[in-house]
Formats: structure tokens, sequence, C-alpha cells
């Protein structure tokens, strides 16, 4: 089954929301609706409540960004705004309309009547009229500012305030977590010393003592998570990563098992600079070259003191059959 860039399944919600700075029972409220004041409000974001486990999709995650720039000064009013993307839903027959850019370009009177019908208080509007011509809001402006579209598709998100920013969340490159076109510092000081070491965009060139390490044969640093996984896999290489939140970046850890790939993931607070993460790699170093000789997929998070297995199957779906 194809599954669509924005139907893609990315984040816990624990992860989502440390990703968008929200905290995490305003990000669940978005998502699942909730109870407040003796009041039942359905879910702004998902068309119907699936479950606090559910992973959040690109999409979902997309129209959270939307949602946190409200939130910077205002609250969230849950049923006018389920109102005024129901209208909007259902004109453009797809299921999560503000991840579209349609009508941020060429559908700015439907959000007016939508706005309109929906009562959306004018702190919530995404347009209005000035001089005669419908323009952007500010908070709708810098939201589609924040996206990098891929026509009519929000394919990156920049979760910097600055514009100039080059940080970007892309779902197809480091399993949408925060990067910069480039490779950490840390894979370059280990490049330099071995030739069994690499890193996708790497040019080869020579190693300590004399040695040559070849070029990488994933050419480009940005190469999609699809295409570099399954080729280390298929070429029995090692991935050396770093991640704090493993557990909650379920994208990554489907990929690892899809591909029966196996990686090691930096993961102690404390590996925060090239530094401490090649402290944390040295400290474990035999342990990580010993899985090499194991079969995938695996998953093991390494730190100076630890060194431990990842679970791949998700909580949610159980284990998978026999």
């Amino acid at each position: 089954m194809v599954v669509s860039l924005l139907d893609r399944e990315m984040y816990s919600e624990a992860g989502a929301a440390r990703l968008l700075r929200v905290p995490q029972n305003t990000l669940n409220y978005w998502l699942e609706g909730g109870q407040r004041r003796g009041r039942v409000y359905r879910p702004v974001i998902r068309v119907e409540p699936r479950d606090s486990r559910a992973p959040v999709t690109w999409a979902e995650f997309i129209e959270a960004g939307l949602l946190r720039e409200y939130r910077r000064t205002h609250g969230v009013p849950m049923a006018e705004l389920r109102a005024f993307i129901d209208l909007i839903r259902d004109r453009y027959g797809v299921p999560y309309p503000l991840a579209d850019r349609r009508p941020y370009v060429a559908g700015r009177e439907l959000l007016l009547e939508a706005q309109d019908r929906a009562g959306l208080d004018p702190d919530f509007c995404l347009v209005a009229t000035v001089r005669g011509q419908l323009v952007l809001t500010s908070v709708a402006d810098s939201f589609v500012r924040r996206v990098t579209w891929d026509e009519d598709v929000a394919a990156a998100w920049r979760p910097h305030d600055d514009p100039q920013s080059p940080v970007r969340i892309k779902p197809d490159t480091r399993f949408g977590r925060p990067a910069v076109n480039g490779v950490s510092t840390d894979a370059k000081v280990l490049a330099g010393l071995r030739t069994d070491v690499t890193y996708p965009g790497d040019p080869g060139g020579p190693v300590k003592g004399g040695r040559v390490r070849p070029a990488c044969p994933v050419a480009e640093a940005t190469t999609p998570d699809a295409i570099w996984i399954p080729e280390t896999a298929r070429r029995g290489w090692l991935i050396i990563t770093r991640d704090r939140h493993i557990q909650e970046h379920r994208a990554e850890i489907g990929a690892v098992r899809t591909s029966a790939a196996r990686m090691v993931v930096l993961a102690g607070t404390e590996a925060v600079d090239t530094f401490h993460q090649l402290e944390a790699l040295m400290c474990q170093w035999r342990k990580v070259y010993a899985l090499l000789d194991r079969p995938g997929p695996l998953i093991y998070t390494a730190t100076r003191t630890t060194f431990r297995t990842v679970q791949l199957e998700d909580p949610a779906e159980g284990a998978p059959p026999a």
C-alpha cells in the first residue's frame, strides 16, 4: 500500500509536541478533542479521535504548526475552528486542508466565506480585506512562510522563528528531525580516522596513516531516508546516529525494521556536542563493532555507561506475528 506524504506516520504525540514546542496535553487536545468545563469538544485537526497513542502524521504535524502560531497570544477556540476547518475540508475534499497550499493562494474567497459562516473571531482569521483586496493575516502569512511547498503539498517546515534559519524539518530526511543540509562534525572526524567509516555525501579522501577512504555510494547528504537506509542494509553496514528520543520516532524505527537495518543511537543527555558524542561511541566501541556479526533489524542506544536494545514493535500495534 502506498502512503501519501501527508498521511505518513512520523512521530509519537510526545515527539511531535517537543518539535512544535507546545505542551503535549495541548497537542492532544487539538488532535483528539476532549472535555472542558463539562462540554465535549471534537478534535480540531483530526476528523475523528484516533487514540492518544496513535502516531502523528505529517499533515497533522503541519496543521498543528498553524495552531501553534495562534497559541502564542491566544487560546484556540475549538468549536469555531472545527466548524471552519470542516467547511474547507468539505469544499476541497481532503482531510487536512490547512496542510494544502491552495486555500492560502487561490482559495482566499473560500477562507473568507468559511470564517464568516463559522463565526470565527477576527484574531483567528486567516484572511482579511485590506483596501478591497483579500490578504493573509499575520498568523497565516507567518505559517505559509514557514512551510516549504512542493506544488500544493507541505514538504518541509521551518521550526525556528528566524526567517533566515536554514534548519528544516522534512518527512523524508532524518526521519523528520530538524536538520541543515550537511553532515555532523563527528561523522567527519571518524571518517578521517578509519577507511570503513563514511557518511552521506562523503567525497572520500585521505585517512590517517596514508590510507585512502573511498567516496560514499550515497552521494548526497540530503538523500531521502527511504533510499539510504535500505542501501546501507543491503551493503551490510551499521548506522550510527544521534537521537535522544529514539523511542518516540516510530517512522525511524519502522524504516529500520522494514529494511532489516542495524543502528546504534547515541542517546545520552550528555551527547550534545562532537566531543561527548565521540566519548559515548568510544566507550561502547567494542560492543558497537560486535553488532556487525548480528543480523538486523536491530537498534541499540549507546551512552558513556550503557548499551541497551530498543523495542522495534510499536506497543500500539502489538508484536508482529512470529
